[in-house]
This record gives C-alpha cells, sequence and structure tokens, in this order.
C-alpha cells in the first residue's frame, strides 16, 4: 500500500496475491484511470471495497459522475456499456468472481454511460445511422463475450453517440426495408431497445 500511494502503482504492477486485498485496491482507486476503474468495479465490490454510503463508494460516484474527468479519459460508449452490463449481472464474465451489485454505482456507470457521448468526435456531416433490426440482432448471443449484451443494444448504442455528436443524423433501422426508429441520443437505452425488439 505505501509503495502504491508513492508511486502511484497501476493494478497491472500489482502482483496477483495482493489483489484480493480491499485495502490495495482502496489505495489505488484515487489514480485510477476510468478504464481501470470501470473495469475493476465487479473485482471492487467483491473484495468489500465498495459498501453501501462507504467513503469508497462516495469516491467512485464522484468519478463516474465527472463529467470532465470522463472526457479526459477519452473513454468510449460501448466500455462503459459492457462494464455496466457486466457490474449489473452481479459476476465476472469469466472465472467465479460474484459480487453485490451496488445501485448506485450501477446507475452512475449508465450515465456515465450516456456522458461518454461527448467523447465521439463531433462532425457536420451527414449521417444516415443504419440498425439492423432483424430477429438475429436481438438474440442474447453475448457481444464482446458479453451475457446479455445484444449486437442490436450495441448498434443502438453507438447510433445514439454519434447522433448527439452528429446533428445531422438520422437513426433508422432496416431489416426488409428501412424504418423510421424515432429514436435520438436523448433516449434511454431501454426505450430504444423496445423500439427495435
Amino acid at each position: 500500500v505505501s509503495l502504491i500511494n508513492k508511486y502511484k502503482l497501476p493494478h497491472e504492477a500489482i502482483p496477483t496475491q495482493f489483489k484480493n486485498e480491499a485495502k490495495v485496491w482502496e489505495a489505488m482507486l484515487p489514480d485510477m484511470p476510468a478504464t481501470a476503474l470501470i473495469r475493476n468495479l465487479g473485482t471492487m465490490s467483491s473484495n468489500g471495497l465498495i459498501s453501501d454510503l462507504s467513503s469508497t463508494e462516495k469516491l467512485v460516484l464522484g468519478k463516474l459522475s465527472n463529467s470532465e474527468w470522463l472526457r479526459k479519459s477519452r473513454i468510449h460508449p460501448i466500455s462503459v456499456l459492457i462494464a455496466s452490463k457486466v457490474y449489473g449481472s452481479g459476476h465476472g464474465v469469466k472465472g467465479s468472481n460474484s459480487w453485490k451489485v451496488n445501485r448506485r454505482v450501477l446507475d452512475a456507470l449508465q450515465d456515465a454511460f450516456y456522458a461518454s457521448f461527448d467523447n465521439i468526435e463531433p462532425s457536420d456531416d451527414v449521417y444516415l445511422l443504419g440498425v439492423d433490426i432483424s430477429g438475429s440482432m436481438t438474440w442474447d448471443n453475448s457481444v464482446f463475450g458479453v451475457q446479455g449484451l445484444t449486437a442490436a443494444e450495441a448498434a443502438i448504442a453507438l447510433a445514439m453517440a454519434i447522433n448527439k455528436q452528429n446533428p445531422r443524423s438520422l437513426i433508422m433501422g432496416f431489416s426488409h426495408h428501412f424504418v423510421d426508429l424515432g429514436i435520438t441520443y436523448k433516449d434511454r437505452m431501454e426505450t430504444a431497445a423496445n423500439r427495435v425488439y
């Protein structure tokens, strides 16, 4: 812990045998980059670090709600969406790691997903964002290795992010013909997905 504090060591520099210690993660947390933070929320929760109303929960929530921190991180919306799905599942993609989902952290992750739209490079070009809405896109086929993330959700997330940064864009669905899905970046993912399903 003293070495982490002194040298701002990232989690990649920590020997595996110490990664089950909450105090080790607590020492890394203040300087942890956005990608490392969202990828390790489950591990930190399983170690009891992000318990309800704790100081570490407050620190995590503060980071996830800091739009400037998210902007500087240049984290991609899909990375945040994946982290939200994995964290919300209460267990890791691989292995036996499991945790109690902290509802406030999950809500903050979902808000960070929408905030990360600002990390997409803006453009004045005209875009027709076509989302495949055929039946196979809605199968729970573990997109990016994440159980519960469908190809349709990934496509909708990308379209919404591009739509926010490109006001001259239109999101449409296609299967046998084009249909206006009535989706914009202001929609919630659940609402947008319901229009596709």
